[in-house]
Order: structure tokens, then sequence, then C-alpha cells
């Protein structure tokens, strides 16, 4: 075995699922009366989110959904992100797009706009024909996505 597959926590997002499951907090979940663990939820992020919040949801008896956040990229750093987008249209910005005036520049609004249609995109592929859940009220969501660059579409 390599020195780097020694080191590795999960072998791969269904282990990591399971792991997740197995963590005493979460198994008390799994204990519950069904009248009391329907009130919690399993929602994940497109791609890899979806693999582990699956798993997690499967191992711990849970309702399983997807939402599909998108990130607004800043212009000239694509990698660096300003603001998120849902497939509802939802826009979250950060407080750098504030700051700087980006907000309302014609790049930013036709970015978040291609966002948004992507967004809309994966979602009617993820998805298809099956319905979101109607209400988060009153729920306890466990959000799940297999990684973590700059936070904002959490």
């Amino acid at each position: 075995m390599s020195a780097d597959r020694k080191n590795l926590i999960f072998r791969d997002r269904i282990d990591a699922g399971c792991q997740l499951a197995a963590h005493p907090d979460l198994q008390k979940i799994k204990s519950l009366p069904l009248n009391e663990k329907n009130s919690y939820l399993v929602i994940s992020l497109p791609r890899g989110g979806t693999v582990v919040g699956d798993e997690l949801a499967k191992q711990l008896k849970l309702t399983h959904d997807l939402v599909f956040p998108r990130k607004i990229p800043c212009p000239g750093q694509p990698e660096f992100a300003i603001g998120a987008v849902s497939e509802l249209g939802d826009v979250i910005w950060n407080d750098y797009a504030r700051q700087e005036n980006l907000i309302d520049k014609p790049n930013v609004q036709q970015s978040k706009d291609k966002q948004i249609q992507e967004a809309k995109r994966r979602k009617n592929i993820y998805r298809g024909q099956r319905k979101p859940l109607e209400s988060l009220s009153g729920k306890t969501v466990i959000l799940v996505d297999d990684g973590l660059a700059t936070g904002i579409n959490i």
C-alpha cells in the first residue's frame, strides 16, 4: 500500500457515509421512534455529496433530498466565489462582492444568471420528475457535501 493510501480517512464516498452514520450523535437519531425520526432529513449537494448523503440516509433510515447551489465566481478569479445561487434563483453575496460594488456589474449579473440556469439544469438531471420536499419547516437538516472550498455554497 502506498504512503498516500495509508493516510486516507475514507476509502470512498460510500465509506464516508457509513462512517458518518456510525458517529454516536447520529446513531442517536437511528434509534428514535419513527414519529421523532421523521423530523430529521439528509440533504446533500451534488455531485460527490450525493453519494455520501445517500449512504448516510440509508444507514440512518432517513429521507434524502438534494439541493443544487452554484457559486458565482469573481471576475478574473474564477476559483474565488463572490456569491452563490440556488436552482430557485435565490442569491447570496459575500461581503467582498458588496464592498467592491461587484453585484451590479453586467458580467457578474450574467455569471449569476448562467449559474442559476446551470443549477436548474442539474436539478432536472438529478431529480428528473421527482418532486422536492415540500417544506423544511420544523425539520433538522443534516447537510452533506464531500468537500468544502470557500463555503459559500453551504
